[in-house]
């Protein structure tokens, strides 16, 4: 009876610890989910790799970008030339020289253009803009017409002009030379002058009739009616009996041409008055002067 007894405590030992060792395996279980019910991995995740991350390259790494350097500050737009507030009243608003024409603007992508709105007083002024191309004495209708920027009307016509000192100086139809004030001598539409009196001059023949300051010179060069006045000018430095081309070489104005030689001149009474070189004493337009010998 004793013997039965402990073969039943022994059974129930033994059942007791398989009871015991299925709780173990079952909670051991419970704390891997990644092991299965029959002790294997589940399929679709390799081995060492962490779920949800992707095949390959674990962690792909970008492409290493070039060192741009210091920041560089943008360069500022350049500042547009200010337009004048109003209208022009001088050149000094758009920094610019004052004129009378083309010839006071030493840039030569410059002219004198009028830059006063339209029936205001003139205000001419160096600007960038082609200069014209009529020479003096050539018909305009503006100043941009003309090379020298000056276009003159007259009753008649209307022409580009130079300057002058002269008639002489002037082309046909423009041989009026007149004085402009703070300017200075342009020629103007008209014929030359037919007496010295149309011009405020004095007649001569010599620089001798004239004032200290001026000299004898022909503000027509005309070969039949030549016209001789007292103007402003240097007189020339040739002494009687000199070699001159013109009369402004001689202190006496007035130079004349020989058959072999052409010279400076004076008045004479008779040939002993004479130098070498103008042995002749000879009567012209009622005085006498030295001639060269024929």
């Amino acid at each position: 009876m004793e013997t039965m007894e402990a073969d039943v405590s022994r059974s129930w030992m033994v059942v007791l610890a398989l009871v015991l060792s299925g709780l173990v395996a079952c909670s051991d279980e419970a704390a891997d989910p990644a092991v299965g019910n029959n002790g294997a991995e589940p399929e679709g995740q390799p081995e060492g790799q962490p779920e949800g991350q992707p095949e390959g390259n674990p962690d792909p790494q970008p492409d290493p970008q070039p060192d741009p350097g210091p920041a560089q500050e943008p360069e500022p737009a350049p500042n547009p030339e200010p337009e004048p507030e109003g209208p022009v009243e001088s050149c000094d608003q758009i920094g610019a020289a004052a004129c009378f024409s083309n010839f006071d603007c030493v840039d030569q992508s410059q002219r004198c253009d009028n830059q006063a709105a339209e029936g205001a007083p003139e205000v001419p002024c160096c600007v960038v803009g082609a200069r014209g191309a009529a020479q003096p004495g050539q018909a305009c209708e503006a100043a941009e017409d003309c090379a020298s920027g000056v276009c003159i009307e007259g009753d008649d016509f209307q022409g580009c002009s130079q300057e002058c000192v002269l008639p002489a100086d002037c082309p046909a139809g423009m041989q009026r030379c007149i004085d402009i004030s703070g300017i200075g001598s342009w020629c103007f539409p008209g014929e030359p002058p037919a007496t010295c009196d149309e011009i405020n001059a004095q007649d001569c023949f010599s620089n001798f009739d004239c004032a200290e300051e001026l000299r004898c010179e022909d503000v027509v060069r005309d070969e039949l009616f030549p016209l001789a006045c007292c103007v402003p000018g240097t007189r020339g430095a040739g002494e009687s009996g000199a070699a001159c081309t013109a009369a402004e070489d001689c202190v006496s104005g007035v130079c004349i041409e020989g058959d072999d030689f052409q010279g400076c001149s004076q008045e004479c009474v008779q040939d002993a008055d004479c130098p070498e070189s103008m042995p002749q004493c000879i009567n012209l337009l009622g005085s006498a002067w030295c001639f060269p010998a024929n």
